[in-house]
């Protein structure tokens, strides 16, 4: 198993209340792309990075950023 594999199948570690804020911000106004601004300075550069993750992982954006649909 190479290195990219391992992490594209890496659970992601960020704590559910910032998932759960960054979940509810995106409810009020969903963007076409989710990147660093659309959480500002609501969340830190490692923080923001473990979102993306998160998200990559379960799904909720494609490997461009954009959200996928429900």
């Amino acid at each position: 198993m190479t290195i990219d594999e391992v992490r594209k199948n890496s659970p992601p570690y960020v704590s559910y209340k910032t998932f759960s804020s960054f979940m509810n911000k995106l409810q009020e106004h969903l963007p076409t792309r989710i990147d660093r601004s659309c959480w500002g300075e609501m969340f830190s550069g490692s923080t923001g990075t473990q979102l993306m993750s998160a998200m990559r992982f379960l799904n909720l954006v494609d490997g461009n950023s954009k959200p996928m649909p429900v």
